[in-house]
Protein backbone atom coordinates (compact mmCIF):
# COMPACT_ATOMS: atom_id res chain seq x y z
CA UNK A 1 0.00 0.00 0.00
CA UNK A 2 1.20 3.37 -1.06
CA UNK A 3 0.59 6.68 1.37
CA UNK A 4 -0.84 9.66 0.14
CA UNK A 5 2.18 12.24 0.24
CA UNK A 6 1.83 14.67 3.41
CA UNK A 7 2.38 18.22 1.48
CA UNK A 8 4.35 20.61 2.92
CA UNK A 9 3.86 24.74 2.53
CA UNK A 10 7.35 26.39 3.94
CA UNK A 11 7.33 29.86 5.15
CA UNK A 12 10.87 31.17 4.61
CA UNK A 13 13.27 29.70 1.82
CA UNK A 14 14.80 32.48 0.21
CA UNK A 15 16.84 30.72 -2.24
CA UNK A 16 20.26 31.84 -1.06
CA UNK A 17 21.48 31.03 2.44
CA UNK A 18 18.04 30.41 4.36
CA UNK A 19 17.43 27.58 6.59
CA UNK A 20 14.21 26.12 4.98
CA UNK A 21 16.40 25.88 1.57
CA UNK A 22 19.86 24.29 3.31
CA UNK A 23 18.09 22.22 5.58
CA UNK A 24 14.12 22.14 5.14
CA UNK A 25 14.02 21.40 1.53
CA UNK A 26 16.77 19.18 1.36
CA UNK A 27 15.29 16.98 3.84
CA UNK A 28 11.91 16.90 3.26
CA UNK A 29 12.98 15.63 -0.71
CA UNK A 30 15.20 12.94 0.57
CA UNK A 31 11.63 11.58 2.27
CA UNK A 32 8.90 9.91 0.35
CA UNK A 33 6.73 10.27 2.65
CA UNK A 34 6.48 14.16 2.29
CA UNK A 35 6.19 16.53 -0.85
CA UNK A 36 6.77 20.52 -0.83
CA UNK A 37 4.21 21.84 -2.47
CA UNK A 38 4.32 25.24 -1.43
CA UNK A 39 6.97 27.83 -0.66
CA UNK A 40 6.48 30.96 0.37
CA UNK A 41 9.06 34.30 0.79
CA UNK A 42 8.66 37.72 1.41
CA UNK A 43 9.20 38.56 -2.72
CA UNK A 44 7.73 37.22 -5.34
CA UNK A 45 10.89 36.79 -7.40
CA UNK A 46 12.60 34.79 -4.67
CA UNK A 47 9.55 32.43 -4.03
CA UNK A 48 9.47 32.33 -7.73
CA UNK A 49 13.53 31.46 -7.98
CA UNK A 50 13.06 29.19 -5.12
CA UNK A 51 10.73 26.67 -6.56
CA UNK A 52 12.08 26.63 -9.90
CA UNK A 53 15.50 25.26 -8.19
CA UNK A 54 13.44 22.65 -6.05
CA UNK A 55 10.58 22.02 -8.46
CA UNK A 56 7.69 23.02 -6.06
CA UNK A 57 4.52 23.69 -7.48
CA UNK A 58 3.37 27.19 -5.77
CA UNK A 59 5.34 30.27 -4.96
CA UNK A 60 3.91 32.75 -2.72
CA UNK A 61 4.32 35.96 -0.81
CA UNK A 62 1.41 35.93 1.47
CA UNK A 63 1.60 33.43 4.24
CA UNK A 64 -1.97 33.60 4.84
CA UNK A 65 -2.41 32.20 1.42
CA UNK A 66 0.01 29.69 1.36
CA UNK A 67 -1.79 28.23 5.07
CA UNK A 68 -5.07 28.27 3.53
CA UNK A 69 -3.76 26.30 0.58
CA UNK A 70 -5.90 23.60 -0.54
CA UNK A 71 -2.58 21.37 -1.47
CA UNK A 72 -0.85 21.64 1.93
CA UNK A 73 -1.29 19.69 4.76
CA UNK A 74 1.79 21.02 7.02
CA UNK A 75 3.12 23.94 7.43
CA UNK A 76 6.86 25.00 8.50
CA UNK A 77 7.74 27.70 9.66
CA UNK A 78 11.44 29.36 9.12
CA UNK A 79 11.27 32.79 9.24
CA UNK A 80 12.59 35.28 12.04
CA UNK A 81 11.39 34.41 16.07
CA UNK A 82 9.45 37.53 15.93
CA UNK A 83 6.77 36.44 13.06
CA UNK A 84 6.76 33.02 14.68
CA UNK A 85 3.23 33.56 16.96
CA UNK A 86 1.06 35.48 13.99
CA UNK A 87 2.16 32.40 11.59
CA UNK A 88 1.72 29.57 14.05
CA UNK A 89 -1.19 30.93 14.95
CA UNK A 90 -2.68 31.62 11.73
CA UNK A 91 -1.88 27.67 10.49
CA UNK A 92 -3.42 26.40 13.73
CA UNK A 93 -6.49 28.42 12.95
CA UNK A 94 -6.38 26.92 9.39
CA UNK A 95 -6.09 23.53 10.87
CA UNK A 96 -3.02 23.01 9.50
CA UNK A 97 -0.25 20.57 11.35
CA UNK A 98 2.88 22.92 12.13
CA UNK A 99 6.71 22.33 12.24
CA UNK A 100 8.17 25.91 13.89
CA UNK A 101 11.70 26.23 13.94
CA UNK A 102 13.03 27.15 17.75
CA UNK A 103 12.25 29.22 19.58
CA UNK A 104 8.73 28.45 19.41
CA UNK A 105 8.19 32.52 20.00
CA UNK A 106 9.33 35.63 21.33
CA UNK A 107 8.23 34.91 25.43
CA UNK A 108 7.33 32.57 27.18
CA UNK A 109 3.85 33.58 27.47
CA UNK A 110 3.46 33.94 23.51
CA UNK A 111 4.89 29.97 23.39
CA UNK A 112 2.00 28.84 26.07
CA UNK A 113 -0.93 30.44 23.85
CA UNK A 114 0.48 28.39 20.40
CA UNK A 115 0.26 25.33 22.42
CA UNK A 116 -3.17 25.84 24.58
CA UNK A 117 -4.48 26.77 20.66
CA UNK A 118 -2.73 23.34 19.10
CA UNK A 119 -4.37 21.48 21.66
CA UNK A 120 -7.68 23.01 21.32
CA UNK A 121 -7.60 22.75 17.77
CA UNK A 122 -6.09 19.03 17.77
CA UNK A 123 -3.60 19.78 15.32
CA UNK A 124 -0.56 17.62 15.56
CA UNK A 125 3.14 20.18 16.20
CA UNK A 126 6.50 19.67 16.28
CA UNK A 127 9.28 22.26 17.37
CA UNK A 128 12.71 22.17 16.00
CA UNK A 129 14.55 20.81 18.65
CA UNK A 130 16.79 19.09 16.41
CA UNK A 131 19.27 17.67 19.32
CA UNK A 132 16.41 15.43 20.22
CA UNK A 133 16.85 13.93 16.60
CA UNK A 134 20.40 13.57 16.69
CA UNK A 135 21.72 9.80 16.17
CA UNK A 136 24.53 10.36 19.05
CA UNK A 137 22.35 12.16 21.48
CA UNK A 138 19.76 9.51 20.95
CA UNK A 139 22.80 7.10 21.93
CA UNK A 140 23.70 8.84 24.38
CA UNK A 141 20.51 9.08 26.28
CA UNK A 142 20.06 5.07 25.98
CA UNK A 143 23.44 4.48 27.70
CA UNK A 144 22.50 6.92 30.50
CA UNK A 145 19.12 5.61 31.31
CA UNK A 146 20.51 2.03 30.47
CA UNK A 147 23.05 1.94 33.38
CA UNK A 148 26.19 1.42 31.43
CA UNK A 149 28.09 4.71 32.81
CA UNK A 150 26.90 3.56 36.03
CA UNK A 151 25.16 6.14 38.54
CA UNK A 152 25.65 9.41 36.88
CA UNK A 153 27.74 11.55 39.33
CA UNK A 154 28.32 14.74 36.88
CA UNK A 155 28.19 16.45 33.15
CA UNK A 156 29.41 19.46 32.32
CA UNK A 157 28.80 21.01 28.30
CA UNK A 158 31.09 24.10 26.89
CA UNK A 159 29.62 25.44 23.74
CA UNK A 160 32.17 28.04 22.00
CA UNK A 161 30.32 29.95 19.01
CA UNK A 162 30.72 32.94 17.84
CA UNK A 163 28.29 35.62 18.04
CA UNK A 164 28.90 38.33 15.44
CA UNK A 165 30.57 41.40 16.42
CA UNK A 166 29.63 42.50 12.67
CA UNK A 167 26.58 42.47 11.25
CA UNK A 168 24.33 43.52 8.20
CA UNK A 169 21.33 45.98 8.82
CA UNK A 170 18.83 42.93 8.16
CA UNK A 171 20.46 40.25 11.10
CA UNK A 172 20.91 43.37 13.61
CA UNK A 173 17.63 41.76 15.22
CA UNK A 174 20.14 39.09 16.66
CA UNK A 175 21.48 41.38 19.11
CA UNK A 176 18.43 42.88 20.28
CA UNK A 177 16.87 41.13 23.83
CA UNK A 178 13.53 41.91 22.76
CA UNK A 179 13.25 39.79 19.83
CA UNK A 180 13.68 36.72 21.00
CA UNK A 181 16.12 35.43 18.86
CA UNK A 182 19.96 35.67 20.75
CA UNK A 183 22.71 33.77 21.26
CA UNK A 184 20.93 32.71 24.83
CA UNK A 185 17.46 31.05 22.76
CA UNK A 186 19.11 29.85 19.85
CA UNK A 187 22.31 28.39 20.54
CA UNK A 188 21.95 28.35 24.24
CA UNK A 189 18.75 26.74 24.38
CA UNK A 190 19.53 23.86 21.39
CA UNK A 191 22.87 23.09 23.59
CA UNK A 192 20.69 23.15 27.51
CA UNK A 193 17.83 21.25 25.46
CA UNK A 194 20.69 18.82 24.80
CA UNK A 195 21.68 18.42 28.13
CA UNK A 196 18.32 17.93 29.51
CA UNK A 197 17.53 15.41 26.50
CA UNK A 198 20.60 13.49 27.18
CA UNK A 199 20.86 13.47 31.32
CA UNK A 200 17.76 14.26 32.99
CA UNK A 201 16.05 16.85 33.96
CA UNK A 202 17.27 20.35 35.54
CA UNK A 203 16.36 20.82 39.26
CA UNK A 204 17.76 23.65 40.83
CA UNK A 205 20.63 26.53 39.20
CA UNK A 206 22.81 29.57 39.31
CA UNK A 207 23.66 31.73 36.76
CA UNK A 208 25.16 34.64 35.55
CA UNK A 209 24.15 35.70 32.05
CA UNK A 210 26.10 38.88 30.62
CA UNK A 211 26.90 40.81 27.85
CA UNK A 212 30.76 41.38 26.94
CA UNK A 213 30.66 42.78 23.85
CA UNK A 214 28.59 45.85 23.82
CA UNK A 215 28.77 47.39 20.20
CA UNK A 216 28.75 45.44 17.02
CA UNK A 217 29.83 46.69 13.81
CA UNK A 218 27.39 47.25 10.28
CA UNK A 219 28.60 45.94 7.77
CA UNK A 220 26.29 46.93 5.19
CA UNK A 221 24.53 48.59 3.07
CA UNK A 222 27.15 51.56 1.62
CA UNK A 223 25.84 54.12 3.33
CA UNK A 224 25.82 52.34 7.04
CA UNK A 225 28.98 50.42 6.95
CA UNK A 226 31.36 51.02 10.10
CA UNK A 227 28.28 52.01 11.64
CA UNK A 228 28.09 50.70 15.56
CA UNK A 229 24.63 49.53 17.05
CA UNK A 230 24.23 48.82 20.65
CA UNK A 231 24.05 45.05 21.65
CA UNK A 232 21.46 44.30 24.42
CA UNK A 233 21.17 40.19 23.66
CA UNK A 234 23.71 38.09 25.99
CA UNK A 235 26.88 36.58 24.82
CA UNK A 236 28.21 34.81 27.89
CA UNK A 237 25.76 32.34 30.08
CA UNK A 238 27.52 30.54 32.56
CA UNK A 239 25.00 27.97 34.93
CA UNK A 240 25.63 25.23 37.85
CA UNK A 241 23.32 23.32 40.10
CA UNK A 242 21.90 19.91 40.42
CA UNK A 243 19.81 17.57 38.09
CA UNK A 244 16.22 16.71 39.63
CA UNK A 245 18.36 12.83 39.79
CA UNK A 246 21.02 14.64 42.57
CA UNK A 247 24.10 15.12 39.57
CA UNK A 248 25.98 17.62 39.75
CA UNK A 249 25.98 20.11 36.26
CA UNK A 250 27.60 22.68 34.75
CA UNK A 251 27.11 24.76 30.99
CA UNK A 252 29.00 27.67 29.96
CA UNK A 253 27.80 29.10 26.96
CA UNK A 254 30.64 31.73 25.47
CA UNK A 255 29.82 33.47 22.06
CA UNK A 256 33.22 35.18 21.31
CA UNK A 257 34.60 37.21 18.31
CA UNK A 258 36.37 34.21 17.37
CA UNK A 259 35.55 31.18 15.32
CA UNK A 260 35.25 29.47 18.44
CA UNK A 261 36.28 25.59 19.81
CA UNK A 262 32.81 24.35 19.16
CA UNK A 263 30.71 22.41 21.63
CA UNK A 264 32.03 19.62 23.91
CA UNK A 265 29.71 17.58 26.59
CA UNK A 266 31.22 15.06 29.59
CA UNK A 267 28.95 12.91 31.43
CA UNK A 268 30.68 11.59 34.13
CA UNK A 269 29.59 7.88 36.01
CA UNK A 270 30.50 5.78 38.19
CA UNK A 271 31.86 3.15 36.05
CA UNK A 272 32.28 5.27 32.60
CA UNK A 273 32.46 8.46 31.31
CA UNK A 274 31.31 9.76 28.09
CA UNK A 275 32.99 12.69 25.84
CA UNK A 276 30.53 14.01 22.38
CA UNK A 277 32.57 16.58 20.77
CA UNK A 278 31.31 18.26 17.59
CA UNK A 279 32.87 21.53 15.44
CA UNK A 280 29.62 23.71 14.89
CA UNK A 281 26.11 24.22 17.06
CA UNK A 282 25.14 20.94 18.26
CA UNK A 283 21.79 20.82 16.50
CA UNK A 284 23.95 20.73 13.36
CA UNK A 285 26.90 19.31 14.31
CA UNK A 286 28.30 15.91 13.35
CA UNK A 287 28.91 14.64 16.66
CA UNK A 288 31.63 12.31 17.68
CA UNK A 289 31.43 9.99 20.74
CA UNK A 290 34.32 8.11 23.01
CA UNK A 291 33.69 6.59 26.28
CA UNK A 292 36.42 5.95 28.83
CA UNK A 293 35.69 2.93 31.51
CA UNK A 294 37.23 3.68 34.53
CA UNK A 295 40.52 2.06 34.32
CA UNK A 296 40.87 1.91 30.71
CA UNK A 297 41.55 4.12 27.21
CA UNK A 298 39.19 6.33 26.15
CA UNK A 299 37.28 4.62 23.00
CA UNK A 300 35.51 5.99 19.69
CA UNK A 301 32.50 4.30 19.87
CA UNK A 302 30.06 4.14 16.92
CA UNK A 303 26.11 4.64 16.87
CA UNK A 304 24.31 1.59 15.81
CA UNK A 305 22.03 2.03 12.70
CA UNK A 306 18.68 1.58 14.28
CA UNK A 307 19.45 5.57 15.57
CA UNK A 308 19.31 5.91 11.88
CA UNK A 309 15.79 6.98 10.95
CA UNK A 310 16.05 8.54 8.02
CA UNK A 311 16.91 7.02 4.44
CA UNK A 312 20.51 5.78 4.08
CA UNK A 313 20.58 8.36 1.18
CA UNK A 314 19.03 11.24 3.06
CA UNK A 315 21.42 14.16 2.43
CA UNK A 316 24.21 14.67 5.58
CA UNK A 317 25.06 17.90 7.54
CA UNK A 318 22.14 20.26 8.06
CA UNK A 319 19.61 18.62 6.53
CA UNK A 320 20.18 15.77 8.67
CA UNK A 321 18.86 16.13 11.62
CA UNK A 322 15.60 17.73 10.35
CA UNK A 323 15.05 14.73 7.98
CA UNK A 324 15.08 12.72 10.98
CA UNK A 325 12.05 14.89 13.11
CA UNK A 326 10.54 14.83 9.69
CA UNK A 327 10.77 11.33 9.88
CA UNK A 328 8.90 11.44 13.39
CA UNK A 329 6.20 14.10 12.80
CA UNK A 330 5.22 11.61 9.75
CA UNK A 331 4.97 9.12 12.42
CA UNK A 332 3.23 10.70 14.80
CA UNK A 333 0.42 12.48 12.10
CA UNK A 334 -0.08 8.55 10.89
CA UNK A 335 -0.55 7.23 14.44
CA UNK A 336 -2.72 10.22 15.95
CA UNK A 337 0.44 10.15 18.51
CA UNK A 338 1.90 13.61 20.15
CA UNK A 339 4.97 14.00 17.86
CA UNK A 340 8.29 14.80 19.95
CA UNK A 341 9.53 17.22 20.60
CA UNK A 342 6.29 19.24 20.25
CA UNK A 343 5.01 22.73 21.54
CA UNK A 344 5.01 21.31 25.20
CA UNK A 345 8.53 20.66 24.75
CA UNK A 346 9.43 24.17 23.57
CA UNK A 347 6.92 25.73 26.57
CA UNK A 348 9.63 23.95 28.82
CA UNK A 349 12.86 25.26 27.32
CA UNK A 350 11.39 28.53 27.54
CA UNK A 351 10.53 28.49 31.05
CA UNK A 352 14.16 27.32 31.64
CA UNK A 353 15.55 30.24 29.94
CA UNK A 354 13.71 32.36 32.11
CA UNK A 355 14.45 30.92 34.85
CA UNK A 356 18.25 30.57 34.49
CA UNK A 357 17.53 34.78 33.84
CA UNK A 358 15.90 34.83 36.76
CA UNK A 359 18.81 33.46 38.73
CA UNK A 360 21.15 35.77 36.74
CA UNK A 361 19.09 39.06 37.92
CA UNK A 362 18.18 38.03 41.74
CA UNK A 363 21.68 36.56 42.24
CA UNK A 364 19.80 33.44 43.58
CA UNK A 365 19.44 29.98 43.27
CA UNK A 366 16.49 28.93 41.43
CA UNK A 367 14.25 25.83 41.53
CA UNK A 368 13.06 24.60 37.73
CA UNK A 369 9.96 22.57 37.94
CA UNK A 370 8.41 21.02 34.62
Amino acid sequence: MVSIPLRVGLIGGSPRGSWGTTAHIPALQSLPRYAVTAVCTAHQETADETARLFNIPHALVDPIQLVRHAEVDIVAVNVRVPAHYELVMAAIDAGKHVFCEWPLAVDTTQARRLLAAAQDKGITHMIGLQSRASPVLNYVRDLVQGGEIGELVACSMLHSAPWRTKTSRGMAYLQDNSTGATFMSIPGGHSIDALRFCVGEIGDLSALVDTRVKTVTVTDPVSEAGRTIPRTSPDEIAVHGRLANGAVFSVHMQGGPGAGTGFRFEINGTKADLLITGSMTVQMADLTLHRTRHGGAMEKLDVPVRYRWAPPDSPVGQPFNVAQLYVKLAEAIDSGRAAQPNFATAVEMHRLLDTIQQASDSGQRQTFRI
